[in-house]
């Protein structure tokens, strides 16, 4: 299916064209440096070994790599573990994309500080926002004290690293490791069944390609411009429950006028009955 996707995340220009080609610069004020000019360095990604984040760090491997670098994904050494493993491996890089909370992220800090590292990324979620009457969100809006990603950011700012946050939201693609997102209507559809909806349909979300979210964090690496930044890691467009519905319909082959969409009050529905 051909689609054509920009993402512009505070200073990161990312798009996939249609033939499949992606390109990108990174921009600090006036100035632009392309994302082909990069200093080869030796990367450390922590990765989560399943989730829906775990692809990113899957993707950001074979990018850095294509780069020149030299990539360590580790996806199962104790945080504590580490400056044994590694104690006599260069490490100029550190990219977390495992830790929900600082109690789960802080050796793994103070690990980069004693390797003195160039850059500390952060993977973190789009979720932490506090709810607004103002959309899209942009970076400096109010979080939600209970999400620990947020004191984690919160720290790597006072922490005396060179830091990048990432709040992805929705991921997606071929190359996603949670497909639930879409899977649902897929199999809905297979079966020619009816798509329940809650509310109008209308309400708005944004879902992003995997390929995309790995390609900005991995644009950051080595870009001066990204130093103690935070970044929505997101589709700058936004799309409706009952788009996503017709989109996913359109990918399948399937007229989106035929779909028969049920729209429910989730409040309605018997205490036994997930709302999500």
């Amino acid at each position: 299916m051909s689609f054509q996707m920009a993402a512009f995340v505070s200073g990161v220009v990312w798009s996939r064209r249609d033939d499949g080609i992606r390109c990108g610069s990174f921009r600090s004020g006036r100035h632009s440096r392309s994302a082909t000019q990069w200093t080869m360095s030796n990367v450390l990604i922590v990765n989560m070994p399943k989730g829906g984040h775990a692809c990113i760090g899957h993707n950001l491997k074979g990018l850095l790599e294509q780069k020149g670098h030299v990539v360590f994904l580790d996806e199962q050494t104790a945080p504590s573990d580490m400056a044994s493993k590694y104690s006599s491996q260069d490490v100029d890089i550190v990219i977390e994309n495992k830790a929900k909370d600082w109690a789960e992220i802080d050796d793994i800090v103070q690990f980069a500080k004693d390797k003195q590292v160039s850059q500390f990324l952060y993977v973190s979620s789009a979720g932490i926002y506090s709810p607004s009457e103002q959309l899209p969100y942009v970076e400096s809006d109010k979080v939600k004290n209970s999400k620990a990603q947020g004191l984690v950011e919160k720290n790597l700012s006072e922490s005396g690293l060179t830091f990048s946050c990432f709040r992805p939201m929705y991921i997606a693609g071929p190359t996603s490791s949670k497909r639930d997102y879409t899977d649902f209507f897929f199999d809905r559809m297979s079966r020619n069944q009816p798509i329940p909806i809650p509310g109008s349909g209308e309400q708005l979300t944004s879902v992003t390609d995997a390929r995309d979210v790995s390609a900005m964090v991995a644009a950051a690496v080595g870009a001066s411009g990204a130093a103690n930044q935070i970044f929505n890691c997101v589709s700058p467009r936004f799309i409706s429950f009952n788009g996503m519905a017709k989109a996913c319909a359109r990918a399948m082959g399937v007229d989106p006028a035929t779909l028969s969409l049920v729209h429910y009050d989730p409040k309605k529905l018997p205490a036994d009955v997930d709302s999500k």
